[in-house]
């Protein structure tokens, strides 16, 4: 048999057993052609409960709103308008929340809304909206409240502080809860913590809308894309809100494990505002013009409302690693920074106001230390004068530190109508007005009292410019008498340029107000000269 002949049968078989298998196929498809298909099993929605999960969704969305508004309109303006709390309180109290409500007002529930009446227009039922852009939308958004919500613990601790210590505070939240409708009855607490409320209630809503729209309908993809973006936010601002409470919680523990160290110290966390600012060695000399000795040695800590010296011990006694030295609070404390001398270098002074300690001197190791340690006790010294300030003011407002009777004015007087804040029925006049008196009276029956903001705002302005005197508020004093008398004392004006003028604390500390942007700050402005002597009046510009 030739070779040819062989090839030739081989073919021939492959091709038949090609052909036996492809006969196989289509008898095995003929068959399952003849199978009973499986019924497809069309997507179920009880379309009352979506309508209702729909209109839940808008409805809490709105009610959210209102609560954002009621805390900015209520709490957050007032405050900062009345000055009740300073600037650093009223950020640990309400963080970013003003920048909650554009988010949540115009980006997510404005688009519900619309959405919603769109469908009434249109005759679409309500059960067949789809937020599902919306919610992609606001997962972007989302990340708004990372500050916010890392900030509860902050905020927690600032009005358990506000509530205890500052009286006015508590009793405009109390007024508040009882008398304002917008308040519904509830404290601030409830309204810090709505933010992160709602922040935490939108996954549940996608889950909800998840279970309630068909998998085959092109809503179903972005519902679960929002949802899953959504998810990743909520989990990422928890962390930090976590992370915020483990390190607050830290720093108090380690506080507490500072003041277990020290001999002589009790448990300095028990303030649960205190923060630690700044820790090292440093040196503490008894003299500036002669040798201080050996034992120089000292640990310093600054927290933000204390300064804490120990001399480190030379073997720990019953897990005692220092003994006390000095404990001086900020509000008591004076910082000088003063010059070197042939027995100290890099030298600042700490003067304790109270008298409890005598002025202590301090050497850094070298000049960049010493300036950062003057620096951050300035800060922290400046800090609290701003409050000390602010309560003085506030006080000044509460306080009635005028008794006036009201009664006719005589003839002869000057008079002036005034509007007061606190008492609006009121009206009166400024009358016996000399170079030495300004005498303040008020018609309308009974007695009034006003504070001295208020007769500044009212009755000095008036006698400035149109009596063309020269008056302060805070160079005047109070006669003992059922009228209300001012007299001037010996009168400075203080310096100015340009737009910004210079005062002094009562530590002859020196800040700057800027007449134009009514903000006062530490720094002294940059390209300011300000004159020795001044003879123009810084509110009114006229000599």
């Amino acid at each position: 048999v030739s070779i040819d002949a062989v090839t030739k049968m081989s073919q021939v078989e492959n091709l038949k057993k090609e052909a036996a298998r492809l006969m196989e196929l289509v008898k095995q498809n003929a068959l399952q052609d003849q199978l009973p298909k499986p019924e497809i099993k069309e997507f179920n929605i009880n379309w009352k409960q979506r309508e209702m999960l729909i209109m839940e969704i808008i409805n809490t969305e709105r009610a959210y709103v209102e609560d954002l508004e009621t805390i900015i309109d209520v709490y957050y303006n007032p405050l900062k308008e009345l000055g009740i709390i300073s600037e650093e309180e009223q950020a640990n109290l309400f963080a970013n929340v003003v920048e909650l409500l554009p988010v949540n007002k115009n980006k997510v529930l404005a688009r519900f809304e619309d959405i919603y009446n769109d469908s009434i227009q249109n005759n679409i039922p309500v059960s067949h909206i789809n937020f599902g852009d919306v919610f992609l939308e606001l997962s972007e958004h989302l990340r708004t409240y990372s500050d916010y919500c890392s900030n509860q613990p902050n905020a927690m601790a600032a009005l358990k502080t506000l509530n205890l210590d500052n009286n006015e505070f508590e009793k405009f939240v109390s007024d508040l809860m009882l008398n304002e409708p917008r308040v519904k009855g509830l404290d601030l607490n409830s309204y810090l913590i709505k933010p992160v409320q709602r922040l935490c209630k939108y996954p549940l809503l996608l889950r909800e809308l998840i279970k309630m729209t068909d998998p085959n309908d092109i809503e179903y993809s972005k519902i679960k894309e929002a949802d899953a973006r959504v998810g990743v936010t909520v989990s990422e601002v928890n962390e930090i809100q976590r992370e915020a409470e483990a390190n607050k919680l830290a720093l108090l523990e380690e506080i507490e494990r500072i003041s277990g160290l020290i001999d002589g110290c009790d448990n300095l966390a028990r303030d649960k505002n205190r923060t630690l600012i700044k820790h090292g060695e440093i040196h503490r000399l008894m003299y500036l013009d002669k040798r201080s000795g050996k034992n120089t040695v000292r640990y310093f800590w600054l927290f933000n409302n204390l300064i804490l010296l120990a001399v480190p011990l030379k073997k720990s006694r019953k897990g005692k690693e220092f003994k006390l030295d000095a404990l001086l609070h900020i509000k008591n404390v004076r910082v000088i920074d003063t010059s070197d001398t042939q027995y100290a270098t890099n030298v600042f002074l700490v003067e304790d106001k109270s008298g409890e300690q005598e002025k202590i001197i301090f050497s850094s190791e070298d000049l960049q230390t010493k300036n950062v340690w003057v620096k951050e006790i300035k800060a922290r010294v400046r800090e609290h004068q701003k409050k000390e300030v602010l309560k003085r003011k506030r006080d000044a407002g509460a306080k009635s530190i005028a008794h006036i009777k009201a009664g006719s004015t005589t003839s002869a007087a000057r008079a002036a109508t005034l509007t007061l804040r606190k008492n609006s029925a009121s009206s009166g006049s400024v009358s016996n007005i000399d170079k030495k008196t300004i005498t303040i009276s008020l018609s309308g029956g009974g007695n009034t009292y006003l504070s001295l903001e208020e007769i500044w705002d009212n009755g000095f302005l008036y006698a400035e410019k149109v009596l063309n005197m020269k008056v302060r508020t805070d160079l005047f004093k109070e006669n003992e008498d059922d009228r209300f008398s001012l007299v001037p004392k010996k009168f400075e004006f203080p310096p100015i340029s340009g737009d910004w003028i210079l005062y002094k604390t009562d530590d002859n500390e020196s800040y700057y107000y800027n007449r134009k942007t009514k903000l006062t700050q530490w720094e002294k402005p940059e390209n300011c000269t300000f004159p020795l002597n001044n003879n123009i009046d810084p509110l009114s510009g006229r000599a």
